[in-house]
């Protein structure tokens, strides 16, 4: 009995361990299946956020993007704006895309394909089109991707190839004016200076009066000066020949097989030419020198140089005529515009003349007087029109521009040999005895006596005649006025001899 207990009681055991071992397999490997999933399912979002980064980056890039076979043939593309003017999806998939590219740009394509298929490394192929008359730049970058599967990024470089297309311009080319610089000058310099080019011809030109056209008008309208004779040379001269702005007023030409007669023609022609342009009135002046080489053995410098000697004493010659003609021209334009300011200063000259004639200037002093009288508002030429003729009281940044006739006037006459006694006094007319004038604010004996008298005669004239924006007084009522201001605007021992003289009259 009992040895039937011992092995029954002992299958129980066993089968209770059995039993306690399955579960605990059972137990243990259910856990290791949750284990594997759960780490599957988190490969599997890493892979799926993964796959969403790499999605947004795609999109994110600019770039067309294709997946080529070894042959080039499109097996997936993605544009979303249709960039590199490639035909639309459904057009394109499946076609071999060496076949999309002008000229040999697909043979080089194919060609980097095997490259990048065979040494494994980036391959770059650029090519460019033209759609609608404007011209496209672009670049592909082809990268491996599997064993006969390539990667290519085409982007647009047309933004990049523009901006070192306008640096290498900028590099050669005179801002300004559009034509060569001094860098591009040397270049060609040496360039041309061949025997097939002889005779090889040099102008030098440098344009009169830009220096005074700058200081009455200002930069714009000296800048507008160059580009009018800039535009003249290019009419002038023929494809092949060089026009250089060297810089400032200078220009140089370059003329290969040109005789020194023909670039003389050519100088005649553009004289012409620069009579036809007008500023203020003002015909466009330029002197010219010219020389050629003839013989290998002519140092081309010293051609040049004898060019640039030419120009000079022409330059030195025409330049106080030219000077003079234009002063005279911005009078003339200036009266022109308006007869109203001939009279004034015809007038302001002859009570001018007829105080220093009383006080007892010599002749000199006395032409000296005359001439700034006659010239005092010369510097209004270059003030707008619409501030010498508006009707009342000018605004206060309007009459500041109109204070600047004196020291405009002043830098237009100083520019004429002779006329620096002139322009002293112009520049001063409008001075004050008390220091409260313009344009210097200097005071009594500092200003000059033909400044003082002008100043007189000035203010009279300005009372005694009609004007846009002030009443007219008698000469009684002028007289009075300049009385109540001796001492204050006025030199009173002048004004006292001006109030006397004009009394008697």
């Amino acid at each position: 009995m009992s040895a039937l207990f011992s092995l029954s009681g002992w299958w129980l055991v066993g089968l209770g361990l059995t039993v306690i071992i399955g579960a605990l397999a059972i137990f243990i490997l259910n856990y290791l299946v949750n284990a594997k999933t759960k780490a599957l399912y988190e490969i599997n979002e890493q892979l799926r956020q993964t796959q969403s980064q790499n999605k947004a980056i795609i999109n994110a890039i600019p770039d067309v993007i294709f997946i080529l076979d070894n042959e080039s043939r499109v097996l997936e593309y993605k544009s979303d704006e249709q960039a590199c003017h490639f035909p639309e999806r459904t057009l394109i998939m499946g076609r071999k895309l060496s076949e999309q590219l002008p000229g040999d740009s697909g043979r080089a394509l194919v060609e980097a394909i095997g490259r990048v298929l065979s040494i494994n490394d980036l391959q770059t192929v650029n090519f460019s089109t033209t759609n609608d008359g404007e011209d496209f730049h672009y670049e592909i970058r082809l990268m491996r991707s599997g064993k006969n599967e390539i990667v290519a990024l085409c982007r647009d470089m047309t933004p990049q190839y523009k901006s070192l297309e306008n640096i290498k311009y900028l590099s050669y080319h005179d801002q300004l004016t559009g034509l060569y610089n001094r860098y591009m000058f040397e270049e060609e310099f040496k360039r041309l200076d061949v025997s097939r080019n002889f005779p090889l011809s040099i102008i030098m030109a440098d344009v009169n009066g830009l220096k005074l056209i700058n200081d009455c008008f200002g930069h714009p309208v000296g800048d507008q000066l160059l580009i009018s004779f800039a535009d003249a040379l290019k009419k002038v001269f023929r494809a092949d020949d060089i026009i250089c702005r060297l810089g400032g007023d200078e220009f140089i030409v370059i003329l290969p097989q040109t005789t020194y007669d023909e670039a003389e023609r050519l100088i005649d022609r553009i004289q012409k030419s620069c009579g036809e342009v007008k500023f203020f009135e003002l015909s466009l002046s330029v002197a010219f020198g010219v020389a050629t080489k003839q013989e290998p053995n002519d140092a081309i410098k010293e051609v040049m140089k004898y060019a640039e000697d030419q120009m000079y004493k022409r330059k030195l010659f025409e330049g106080p005529v030219v000077k003079e003609q234009m002063v005279e021209k911005l009078l003339v334009s200036l009266f022109e515009e308006s007869p109203v300011e001939k009279q004034h200063s015809d007038t302001v000259a002859l009570y001018s003349v007829q105080l220093g004639e009383a006080i007892g200037l010599n002749e000199t002093e006395l032409e000296t007087l005359r001439q700034a009288a006659v010239y005092h508002d010369i510097g209004k030429i270059a003030i707008p029109k619409a501030i010498l003729e508006k009707q009342g009281q000018l605004m206060e940044e309007e009459m500041e521009q109109l204070k600047t006739h004196a020291d405009i006037g002043y830098r237009i006459l100083s520019s004429v040999n002779g006329m620096a006694e002139c322009a002293d006094v112009v520049l001063s007319h409008h001075e004050h005895w008390n220091g409260k004038g313009y344009p210097k604010g200097i005071s009594g004996d500092e200003i000059p006596i033909l400044s003082r008298i002008i100043s007189l005669s000035d203010a009279f004239a300005a009372m005694t005649h009609e004007r846009l924006y002030k009443p007219v007084l008698n000469e009684g009522e002028a007289l009075e006025e300049i009385e109540r201001y001796l001492g204050i605007q006025f030199d009173p021992v002048l004004g006292r001899k001006f109030i006397s003289l004009h009394a008697k009259m």
